[in-house]
């Protein structure tokens, strides 16, 4: 018996994937019905039914696409051959995307999706595609595709969430693009999944299958568009920062980033945005912050966007109103510290003048060819007018009784004048042994003055304490006149207000005295000088908040001119006298240092003009060889009216405003009492002094002297 030989009628499908495992059927005959084999392009199938006429057969993998020949061969070892039989494909390959990532699910903002699809294979024809995403709150719209086709490609939308493309010819090896507008319904990622492993025939249809070549495009859908709130406005002060919250009244939020769109005026000052608090996307918040620019005032419109990882606002505004600068004439503790300077130099000058004065006044009880050889140092006004301390003491060192006459009639200081030692010791020592002429003298005098001055309630208070030494040298030219000459210096530190605004400030001055004894019993004083001034300064600036510092220098010229009249008896001195002080003080204009609150402060000049109505007295007790000489003063004090101005600006502007104000006024009226005493001993003097000076209600001073005066 001779066997048939196989044939092959058909073969269904007739392709398939490169991974193998599709069902193939076999038609024809001559097959053994058992231990028949298949091979696709040599490499065999796994056989899972096999009749005389019908084999099934499951394709083996394949490892690029392509036609092959299909063999069956017979239990009997006969075969049958069909010429590329079955044919090995490659699924389009796609490339997916969208832009933007993200959008709101309201709908109010869309996607652009571009699909790439390519024909992998050499020369199969791909007719149908379905693109299906994972959730169907997708909306797709505005499609095209450049797709080719004979009869006209179809792109439609026949659901939420699925895009069909059909009816597209794609030769092998080429690719058409499809784009769509993508809106979304619910928030959530939303995965476009192209691919699928179903094929039938020259169809192919891509679902949300794995398996086929291509990617994954992920849509992020969050929360709806952030809508910016209200327009915002904020107030700031000059110089300033300031702050404005953008998210707190503001929707759609969780955000993750604010950007700042435009400055208007594009001068008016530079803006940035501050996450305030929280994480981005979470729970975070926003401001926008503004700086001002320098010399700038008025509105700053701040334009800015809001994000939410999804989309981005419409702009919104923030209306930064910009404060101008204060005028910083309004400001107590410059006017105040302005007054203090202006005052140190006043008191610099009439500390020294009370010093020259006091040592006038203490020759004018001295007779002719008296010797003054001796020191002063004292820490008071240079030596208060009385008697000797040996006025009272004879040639023995006793004091003449009381009632007894001094040899010398000129009064009470001029006793000691006919008293004469040989030895030398005391003022009436005569002129041998001594490296002084008997008409040279040296002394020193100082005093601290302390007090506080209210004044103008638009400036803050001040509170002061000046001190002012002095030494000078005077020569006896004959019985009607004596002349001399002197230097000082002087210490002031003045508190203005309560926060830390202070002016500290040294002088140095030079000057020349005289005295001209008219008659028995009148004398004219006069003292003119010249100082140098100098001022450290710290002013609290309270909008920064922080502290402008300066350095400022100055000059001075004082006069003083004394017309006394003294009575005198044996033990008692009552002296009326007049009195009129001029000053001009110039300070230099000066910078401050420190930060946006500094000052340029122009040149100024402080001007005094003083007359003095006065009466001092003085009376001596004997305690043994010892004395006792307590002493007053009272004074009337009229200063003329007159009014100092200043003008400034700030040092970063010094082309900007020029600010002016005024000082106190001048015109003040003075009442001064003070108490003192000398204890005298043969060779020693120790004095002690006390003023008070009150004018009209607003300047109050004090004024303590202590002196020690050493004869030898």
């Amino acid at each position: 018996y001779a066997q048939t030989a196989p044939a092959i009628s058909s073969i269904t499908p007739q392709t398939g994937p490169l991974s193998g495992g599709t069902s193939v059927t076999i038609q024809g005959s001559g097959f053994s019905g058992a231990g028949d084999q298949v091979s696709f392009g040599g490499v065999l199938g796994t056989i899972t039914a096999d009749s005389t006429t019908s084999i099934t057969v499951t394709t083996p993998s394949r490892s690029s696409p392509g036609p092959v020949d299909v063999t069956v061969t017979t239990a009997g070892g006969q075969s049958v051959t069909i010429a590329s039989g079955f044919v090995y494909l490659v699924g389009p390959t796609t490339s997916a995307s969208f832009s933007p990532s993200s959008i709101p699910s309201d709908g109010s903002a869309a996607a652009t999706l571009t699909i790439t699809v390519t024909n992998p294979n050499p020369s199969i024809e791909l007719d149908f595609i379905t693109v299906q995403s994972s959730n169907s709150t997708l909306r797709f719209s505005a499609l095209s595709t450049n797709c080719p086709s004979t009869g006209g490609a179809k792109l439609s939308s026949p659901s939420p969430g699925v895009l069909t493309l059909s009816n597209v010819q794609l030769a092998g090896g080429a690719s058409c693009t499809v784009t769509a507008q993508v809106t979304a319904t619910a928030a959530g990622p939303q995965s476009l999944v192209p691919g699928g492993d179903v094929l039938q025939g020259y169809d192919f249809m891509f679902g949300p299958y794995q398996g086929v070549p291509g990617n994954a495009a992920v849509l992020n859908v969050g929360p709806p568009t952030p809508v910016t709130p209200a327009p915002i406005t904020s107030e700031i002060a000059a110089d300033k920062t300031g702050q404005a919250d953008v998210t707190t009244r503001a929707t759609g939020g969780p955000f993750t980033s604010a950007a700042v769109v435009s400055v208007a005026p594009v001068a008016a000052g530079t803006a940035e945005v501050v996450q305030t608090s929280g994480t981005a996307g979470v729970n975070a918040t926003f401001a926008i912050k503004f700086a001002p620019a320098l010399h700038f005032s008025g509105p700053a419109v701040v334009t800015y966007t809001l994000s939410n990882g999804f989309a981005t606002s419409a702009p919104g505004t923030v209306t930064f109103s910009v404060a101008a600068r204060a005028d910083p004439t309004a400001d107590p503790d410059v006017k105040g510290l302005i007054q203090a300077q202006v005052e140190t130099a006043h008191r610099f000058a009439e500390a020294q003048l009370s010093n020259f004065n006091g040592r006038l006044e203490t020759l004018h009880g001295e007779g002719p060819g008296q010797n003054r050889n001796g020191i002063s140092l004292a820490v008071g006004d240079g030596g208060q007018p009385g008697p000797d301390q040996n006025a009272f003491l004879p040639p023995d060192g006793k004091f003449l009784p009381n009632g007894g006459s001094s040899p010398q009639p000129r009064g009470l200081g001029s006793a000691a004048a006919a008293i004469s030692k040989a030895d030398g010791r005391g003022l009436g020592g005569g002129r041998t042994g001594s490296s002084w002429t008997g008409n040279l003298s040296v002394w020193a005098g100082g005093a601290v003055d302390f007090g506080m001055h209210k004044g103008d309630p638009n400036r803050s208070k001040l509170k002061f304490s000046t001190s002012g030494v002095t030494f000078g040298a005077d020569y006896r030219v004959s019985d009607l006149l004596i002349v001399g000459a002197g230097v000082g210096y002087g210490l002031d530190q003045t508190k203005v207000g309560t926060d830390g605004t202070k002016s500290k400030a040294t002088s140095w001055i030079g000057a020349l005295y005289g005295s001209l004894h008219e008659s028995e019993q009148t004398y004219v004083d006069g003292a003119i000088g010249y100082g140098k001034l100098r001022y450290d300064s710290r002013r609290w600036y309270a909008a920064a908040p922080e502290f402008e510092l300066g350095k400022r220098d100055g000059d001075e010229l004082f006069a003083s001119l004394t017309f006394a009249w003294e009575v005198r008896t044996k033990l008692a001195l009552i002296a009326p006298y007049g009195r009129i002080d001029a000053i001009h003080a110039r300070l230099d204009p000066f910078t401050e240092t420190g930060g946006v609150g500094a000052l340029a402060y122009a040149a100024q000049s402080a001007n005094s003009l003083k007359s003095t109505l006065g009466v001092h007295g003085d009376y001596l007790y004997r305690v043994g060889r010892n004395s006792w000489q307590p002493r007053f003063r009272l004074e009337y004090q009229h200063e003329f009216e007159g009014t100092g101005s200043f003008a400034l600006t700030y040092a970063d502007w010094l082309n900007g405003p020029t600010y002016r104000a005024s000082t106190d006024p001048t015109r003040r009226d003075h009442f001064l009492f003070g108490l003192g005493t000398d204890y005298r001993s043969k060779n020693l003097i120790l004095s002690f002094d006390f003023k008070d000076d009150v004018d009209n209600g607003t300047n109050r001073s004090s004024e303590v002297r202590a002196k020690a005066v050493w004869n030898f």
